[in-house]
């Protein structure tokens, strides 16, 4: 796993992409209470399209650790994991 350095803190960058804003919401404040527990430094950006996702990866942002909403409308999780 490759963690991001920021201020000599290691954090682990997750991105969630889901098109239903209180399940994405709810996922964030999951991973926070858990990571929070076990001292881990985590930083979450949350999309609500795939697009915006890849907009984003293609400008040079990278993650850890991605959750993708498989069905959406427009761009779907799966579209987004094809190359």
């Amino acid at each position: 796993m490759v963690l991001w350095k920021q201020r000599g803190d290691y954090m682990i960058r997750i991105a969630i992409i889901d098109d239903a804003v209180e399940i994405g919401t709810q996922l964030e404040t999951i991973l926070i209470e858990i990571t929070t527990n076990k001292g881990i430094a985590i930083d979450i950006d949350i999309y609500y399209s795939g697009k915006e996702l890849c907009e984003h990866l293609q400008n040079g942002e990278f993650y850890d650790l991605i959750f993708l909403d498989i069905e959406m409308p427009e761009f779907t999780g799966i579209d987004v994991s094809i190359p």
